[in-house]
């Protein structure tokens, strides 16, 4: 799986998840929630690329 179409996608996904804690300020409670909603719709888009790689394999 190590190289393949379906590691990267898993990889860009879990890049993503990470990226998105940048938005919250653990320090002072506090959350860009402008930044999270864009993020979120990032990591649903990954997810759906994933998930449609799966799919080919599968197929």
């Amino acid at each position: 799986m190590e190289n393949s179409t379906i590691a990267e996608k898993l990889n860009n996904y879990f890049m993503d998840l990470i990226d998105m804690v940048n938005y919250m300020d653990v320090d002072h409670n506090l959350v860009d929630h402008s930044s999270i909603e864009k993020a979120q719709s990032k990591i649903r888009a990954r997810q759906e690329e994933f998930l449609q790689a799966l799919n080919i394999l599968v197929k």
